[in-house]
């Protein structure tokens, strides 16, 4: 028997407690570390109701800006719009700690275009 991926156990937990405010946190990174993120969102469908959006590489949670890794954001925002319910979005983001490079201002920039990127893809 294989066992059930991280998004199919997710989603079989929630089917079986079957509460109506209870469903998923797609973690965009820890799906594309651990399975795929699209075939997370596959998997979770409706179930979705909130995000953490950022990005990796896919070997490890590095909480990248979205667009600084490997995941193709114009498929998952695709994947997303086509939800019954659109899910919130929120960016899970690792803030560079004290000696780390860029700095500050220069990480700031970057969330500002990272966002500016999500608008645009998101359509928000």
């Amino acid at each position: 028997m294989t066992p059930l991926s991280r998004s199919a156990a997710l989603a079989d937990i929630i089917d079986r407690v079957g509460h109506r405010h209870l469903g998923a946190c797609l973690d965009t990174g820890h799906a594309n570390v651990n399975e795929t993120t699209l075939g997370a969102i596959d998997t979770l469908g409706p179930r979705i109701l909130t995000t953490h959006l950022h990005d990796n590489h896919g070997g490890d949670d590095e909480h990248l800006l979205p667009g600084e890794g490997t995941l193709d954001w114009t498929l998952i925002a695709d994947a997303l719009a086509k939800l019954p319910s659109k899910p919130h979005l929120m960016l899970e983001l690792r803030w560079p700690q004290a000696g780390d490079a860029p700095d500050e201002q220069i990480f700031r920039a970057r969330v500002r275009q990272a966002r500016e990127r999500l608008r645009d893809i998101f359509g928000a």
